[in-house]
């Protein structure tokens, strides 16, 4: 009995692991052809643990922090994080919008870190969430120096969903982009993920050139206006250019 529970809860976060937004606990109990009550018991053991965490505002259920930290415990990433702090912060401060620090992983970007803007209107990442490379200005960037067989891969695997009229929904036009983004060592994610989000984005780079990580800068159209993404761009590349010398 204790392990089919044990294999059930692992279930409930193997399936909330793979989804783009929250689940309802009717859409988890449907989707694993558990009982409401036996779906309600497991979920509130795991959100005691902090595997799983509740929205307030929707009640639904999401990937907890717990998973979050246990896959940083150690590791390259947990370090990188650590190191990126301080320049996320200065950027936050210097800009007044939020910034992030995202890694590619099985071909979709998780953000690793974040500062959250001074304004009240800010915008947010789940930490630990996984997201689409083809919509962000992060997951362009991190895909960039990809080969066209595993650019081809990453989509045949994740697809491109179209989130607003101006995501980019086929290979061509990804494949057009990502040259752009080779060129100029940014991207820019210009209302392609959220309508009225703009964010842009640079690469950090390993010791042997690869680039292992992105950072960027994410806030309202209201706020970043056209005539500001040149400031912004410069401020991304020093901030980029310092993570990738320390690394």
């Amino acid at each position: 009995m204790y392990n089919l529970s044990v294999s059930k809860a692992l279930s409930i976060i193997n399936l909330l692991a793979e989804q783009e937004d929250c689940l309802s606990l009717t859409q988890i109990s449907t989707a694993l052809g558990l009982s409401l009550s036996t779906t309600h018991h497991l979920i509130s053991s795991l959100k005691m643990e902090r595997y799983v965490e509740q929205n307030q505002s929707n009640k639904k259920y999401g990937i907890g922090l717990r998973l979050f930290e246990i896959s940083l415990s150690n590791n390259y990433y947990q370090l990188l994080a650590k190191i990126a702090g301080p320049v996320l912060e200065n950027m936050s401060d210097e800009t007044g919008e939020s910034s992030n620090l995202a890694v590619l992983i099985d071909g979709q970007i998780t953000y690793i870190a974040q500062r959250h803007s001074s304004q009240m209107m800010k915008t947010f990442v789940q930490l630990g969430k996984r997201s689409p490379v083809h919509c962000t200005g992060v997951g362009k960037v991190l895909i960039s120096e990809l080969s066209e067989e595993a650019i081809e891969q990453i989509v045949k695997k994740h697809g491109l969903i179209k989130y607003t009229a101006n995501t980019i929904t086929s290979l061509e036009g990804l494949k057009e982009e990502l040259e752009k983004v080779k060129i100029n060592q940014y991207a820019i994610d210009q209302e392609e993920r959220e309508d009225g989000v703009v964010c842009i984005a640079a690469p950090v780079f390993s010791s042997t050139k690869k680039i292992t990580a992105a950072i960027s800068i994410s806030g309202p159209t209201s706020r970043i206006k056209e005539k500001d993404l040149p400031r912004f761009i410069e401020l991304l590349k020093k901030h980029t250019q310092y993570l990738s010398h320390i690394q």
